[in-house]
């Protein structure tokens, strides 16, 4: 990769010697979006219908440390309205999602 498109909250003016990417910056940041005209995000959160909060994680799996569950079962435990969804592609995997589970249960 030889561009990163940025901004200045995702990476800060003093940050780019440790790049080896050309930094391009953005004036608006860059991981916001717009939705489609026809999209029903205007309808407000989910949890203002659900009355549930749900705290969402996407990572490589294996950068999931034991202390990152620990954390996340004791946020669950005081958010008891809470659910968390995981986004990882092994997940997909009935072993990799059961193993989970059961390493999640064992910090309880």
């Amino acid at each position: 990769m030889d561009v990163r498109f940025t901004d200045s909250v995702a990476t800060p003016r003093d940050m780019a010697p440790y790049f080896s990417e050309t930094l391009v910056p953005l004036p608006a940041g860059f991981l916001a979006y717009r939705p489609l005209k026809s999209s029903s995000i205007d309808s407000g959160p989910p949890c203002s219908t659900s009355g549930r909060v749900t705290f969402g994680a996407f990572h490589n799996l294996a950068k999931i440390s034991d202390t990152a569950l620990r954390l996340w079962v004791s946020i669950l435990r005081e958010v008891q309205i809470a659910n968390l969804k995981l986004k990882l592609s092994p997940l997909s995997i009935f072993r990799c999602d059961k193993s989970l589970r059961l390493v999640v249960r064992a910090q309880e």
